[in-house]
């Protein structure tokens, strides 16, 4: 084999190995950031609205109470991460 051939298919080697190792440590800053936003919005969920304590987001805020619509928010975020991850 010539001496150029391998440095270059060494070199192609070595370039695929960075790329994934990146490409890894970005799938898991971004799975941390994701449970961690999860974390956030289920400690929403869990402390409700001080004004309506029975309210929990089982149906659409009437958008009185903002409390009640962040809660909401909260709810819908959740639902659509987890149907993201069911798919």
């Amino acid at each position: 084999m010539d001496g150029g051939l391998v440095v270059g298919l060494v070199e192609l080697v070595f370039g695929c190995f960075v790329y994934l190792q990146k490409k890894i440590i970005l799938n898991f800053v971004m799975e941390q950031n994701k449970e961690q936003r999860q974390i956030k919005l289920l400690k929403i969920l869990a402390k409700g609205c001080k004004k309506h304590p029975a309210y929990r987001a089982i149906r659409k805020a009437t958008e009185r109470c903002e409390e009640c619509v962040v809660v909401w928010q909260a709810r819908v975020e959740l639902n659509e991460m987890e149907t993201k991850e069911n798919i």
